[in-house]
């Protein structure tokens, strides 16, 4: 007997589509800009429509991020790493929790803007050449 995770009707089916990331205005109530993307999705044979996969809500969410100025987790780790701090340190440099900061490292959570700005303003000190 076959499994439903091995019967052929049920395999997964993943496509790149065609799907437009809606950027709000910044009061949120409209649309500024669409852009469109192609993104993973998947085929969900119950419902009988694509779905976003967990890589697209990702890339979607990075895809907004960069557009409205935002780091992103890798560049706010990047950041960390160049100032030689770890995200303890990190988070009382900035007066924020601990659990905080990881979020933003890994994605789970954004930097508001206003400490976005922050962050940007650190990134930007750091680049610059050290004077002897």
């Amino acid at each position: 007997m076959t499994s439903p995770a091995q019967s052929p009707q049920l395999a997964a089916r993943i496509e790149m589509r065609p799907y437009e990331v809606l950027l709000p205005t910044a009061d949120g109530k409209r649309v500024a800009e669409r852009i469109p993307v192609e993104v993973p999705m998947e085929w969900d044979v119950t419902i009988d429509n694509w779905l976003l996969t967990p890589d697209a809500i990702l890339e979607l969410e990075n895809i907004k991020a960069r557009h409205m100025g935002l780091l992103l987790p890798d560049e706010i780790c990047a950041l960390r790493e160049k100032l030689n701090k770890t995200q303890v340190e990190m988070a009382g440099l900035l007066q924020i929790e601990d659990k905080t900061w990881a979020l933003f490292e890994n994605g789970w959570r954004r930097p508001s803007l206003s400490m976005n700005k922050v962050l940007k303003t650190l990134r930007t000190e750091a680049d610059k050449p050290t004077s002897i």
